[in-house]
């Protein structure tokens, strides 16, 4: 992906700006415990470190899903986090709340460049 940074008054091209979107996906059985559990997690996810956005949907298809979108900046802050207290709490929160297991990607960003 290339960023434009600009520095003292010039721009310059830095195409190694690092980028990893995580989906998570949670079908809910209890949707107002899992609800509740992704409202904390959303919250204390925004203050880690190398998170870049974080959005809670829901699907307007199947009302029972949530979706997390989670952008990084790098695989590294991902890995960290999930492997954190909070994702911990997280999956203790909407343990039986949930009808499957929730499904994790993890995307890495490619520009245009990448694909030809």
């Amino acid at each position: 992906m290339t960023d434009q940074v600009e520095t003292e008054g010039k721009i310059s091209t830095n195409s190694s700006v690092d980028l990893t979107v995580v989906i998570i996906r949670l079908d809910a059985s209890d949707r107002a415990l899992v609800a509740s559990a992704l409202s904390l997690y959303i919250v204390e996810t925004r203050r880690q470190p190398g998170n870049r956005n974080v959005d809670l949907c829901v699907s307007a298809a199947v009302p029972s899903v949530f979706v997390v979108i989670e952008k990084w900046t790098s695989t590294e802050a991902h890995q960290t986090h999930f492997d954190s207290v909070l994702t911990s709490n997280l999956a203790e929160a909407c343990r039986g709340a949930l009808r499957s297991a929730p499904i994790f990607d993890v995307l890495e960003s490619i520009s245009a460049h990448d694909l030809s």
